[in-house]
């Protein structure tokens, strides 16, 4: 959801719920947030997005294949629940 409506549905300014985000994870809109709930296996770093060179192309490949061939096998959502942003996030979230 964009962050315009999901303030309007909390009947908060964006800007609340931007610092409601840093308490409370699965609000926030920014993608090593996200990454940090255990909803992928890991971010590419040191790449240019913006400005592409060969060989972050090439990086991204390489990332892009390891990931579908990982994704094959288990063919369940284990390595989800097991991911370190999934444990820490459950640790805390736990009483």
């Amino acid at each position: 959801m964009h962050e315009q409506a999901a303030a309007r549905i909390t009947m908060r300014t964006v800007a609340e719920l931007k610092r409601l985000a840093d308490s409370v994870p699965p609000l926030a809109f920014d993608a090593e947030t996200w990454a940090s709930l255990g909803m992928c296996e890991y971010l590419i770093g040191g790449v240019d997005a913006e400005d592409p060179g060969p060989n972050d192309v090439q990086t991204v490949r390489r990332r892009i294949a390891a990931a579908i061939s990982d994704a094959r096998l288990p063919r369940d959502l284990s390595d989800r629940l097991l991911s370190e942003g999934a444990r820490e996030n459950r640790r805390a979230s736990s009483p």
